[in-house]
């Protein structure tokens, strides 16, 4: 009778493993990647627990690596885990990889995209690429804590300052224009903004697309690659998209194409149905036990 009865609770013990681990495994494997799914954010955590300290915070819509799943719990009436996670490169404070925890309530499997209503949103869409305007040399780049720069690629001078999303079609900067001949003159700015879709934007009456420098070979420390990770390319792996056609024509070689790749498998970007596949789970399967 005793036997019976543990092996009726070994069973529903399994049982209940399985059914808290459904939501990140898949193939009997721990899900690569899954994105925050809550509009005000999500707090990363030195242990999994509400006591821990607060180590960051993730943007809505953000795609995060999964490495390991905690323990369960209730949170705002959610039952789920604790997750850990590899927090965003743009986080760290050199370039070693940091992980944190998060509550898995709030992560869905599902890409979750921008709300194109929401000015937080737009904010969080805006800071995630660097943005070159159309048949130009021009580019923006929007920084996470408020900051902007504008420049012309290979050029002195260009705009610094900081910028306001006032609503989801209003962008205020208030700025400071200089040149290579050291001319220099302060101004604000509102600017009409449209979000046409993850990889295309219209400031006044210019498009912008994502960019990174082909030029960068000191990549790690190119915030560029930190922040260009971050989206959707047109249902192109970024592994592909950012090897395309560029502003200098510059033609990648096959070392340039491998370190990019290595950085980005650093940064937990999903190498999956790429040439990089094997690399990158051969990198992440010595980290995840």
């Amino acid at each position: 009778m005793k036997k019976s009865i543990l092996i009726l609770f070994s069973l529903l013990l399994v049982s209940s493993l399985s059914a808290k681990s459904n939501k990140y495994l898949k193939n009997e494997k721990l899900i690569n990647t899954m994105y925050v799914n809550s509009l005000d954010g999500l707090k990363v955590r030195d242990t999994p627990n509400l006591s821990g300290k607060r180590i960051c915070g993730l943007v809505n819509a953000l795609p995060v690596k999964i490495i390991k799943i905690g323990n369960e719990t209730e949170i705002d009436g959610i039952k789920d885990n604790w997750v850990k996670i590899l927090i965003p490169a743009y986080e760290w404070k050199n370039q070693n990889p940091e992980y944190g925890w998060v509550f898995g309530g709030y992560l869905s499997e599902e890409k979750i995209q921008y709300n194109l209503n929401s000015t937080e949103d737009i904010r969080n869409l805006l800071t995630s690429k660097i943005w070159k305007k159309e048949e130009s040399s021009f580019i923006k780049y929007f920084e996470h804590d408020g900051t902007f720069v504008f420049e012309k690629l290979a050029a002195g001078g260009g705009d610094i300052g900081q910028f306001i999303l006032k609503d989801k079609n209003t962008l205020i900067i208030k700025g400071k224009f200089y040149d290579e001949y050291g001319t220099s003159k302060e101004y604000t700015n509102t600017l009409k903004i449209q979000i046409i879709n993850e990889n295309k934007i219209k400031i006044d009456n210019d498009y912008y697309f994502p960019y990174i420098n082909p030029l960068s070979y000191n990549l790690t420390e190119d915030e560029s690659i930190r922040n260009f990770i971050y989206g959707n390319y047109s249902d192109k792996s970024i592994y592909e998209f950012i090897f395309f056609e560029n502003p200098y024509n510059h033609v990648y070689t096959e070392e340039e194409k491998n370190k990019i790749a290595e950085i980005l498998i650093k940064y937990g970007v999903d190498a999956s149905g790429t040439e990089y596949e094997k690399s990158y789970d051969a990198y992440w399967s010595s980290i995840i036990k």
